[in-house]
């Protein structure tokens, strides 16, 4: 029952909250280079890693990896739905057709991440070998490295690259942060790290360049 209500708490949190940010004006997707650094926050709202740090954080509390795995599914799917939910009540019958196909696109994307990320959360907590735990953590600090990467080269302005620079040492230090009680674990982490970054970025140009050609207007 704690979990069900943290998997709905999760979804209005991330689907709710952001879009309400969103509509405010606080997301940004593009901007000029001297773009100050006060517009923090409106680049932390449009990662999407945070996202993926939530699954992996509800896998933590499953008890099995099918469990964390169907957790971390349902709170992106649930998310992504109460976005464009948010997307409709604010915009009206007109951004219906708009907010149906996105959310059936990005829908998609949130089943398959959601369910890897929820079950590496799962891993790293409850993985039966060190090799289990550092792949449940090279996972998420992967994810964190692989899209500060990626959207380097598409984002502008100072406060974007700080955005981005912190999800960079985020995802550096969490092997050892995740890994400290099992330094056995730490190097093969670091190894895995690197490839699941190279991965996470792969997979979300492909995510992100998919949806735009069927609309997504990055929102």
């Amino acid at each position: 029952m704690l979990l069900a209500l943290a998997v709905v708490a999760a979804a209005i949190g991330l689907g709710v909250i952001a879009r309400w940010a969103a509509g405010a004006g606080l997301i940004a997707f593009a901007g000029p280079v001297a773009e100050p650094a006060g517009r923090l926050s409106a680049w932390a709202i449009a990662l999407g890693a945070p996202w993926l740090a939530v699954a992996w954080v509800l896998g933590t509390l499953a008890r099995s990896l099918w469990g964390g795995a169907l957790t971390g599914a349902a709170a992106l799917v649930g998310g992504t739905a109460a976005w464009y939910a948010v997307t409709v009540y604010r915009q009206g019958y007109d951004a219906v057709d708009y907010a149906v196909s996105m959310s059936i696109g990005w829908a998609s994307a949130a089943v398959v991440a959601g369910a890897v990320f929820g079950a590496a959360g799962t891993l790293w907590r409850r993985g039966p070998s060190d090799v289990a735990r550092a792949v449940g953590a090279a996972v998420l600090a992967g994810a964190l490295i692989g899209e500060s990467v990626l959207l380097v080269t598409q984002w502008d302005g100072r406060a974007a690259r700080v955005v981005l620079t912190v999800e960079l040492l985020a995802g550096i230090v969490l092997p050892a942060l995740l890994l400290r009680r099992h330094r056995n674990a730490m190097a093969l982490a670091l190894v895995l790290t690197a490839a699941f970054a190279l991965i996470a970025a792969g997979a979300e140009h492909l995510v992100r360049d998919a949806l735009r050609d069927a609309g997504w207007g990055g929102r």
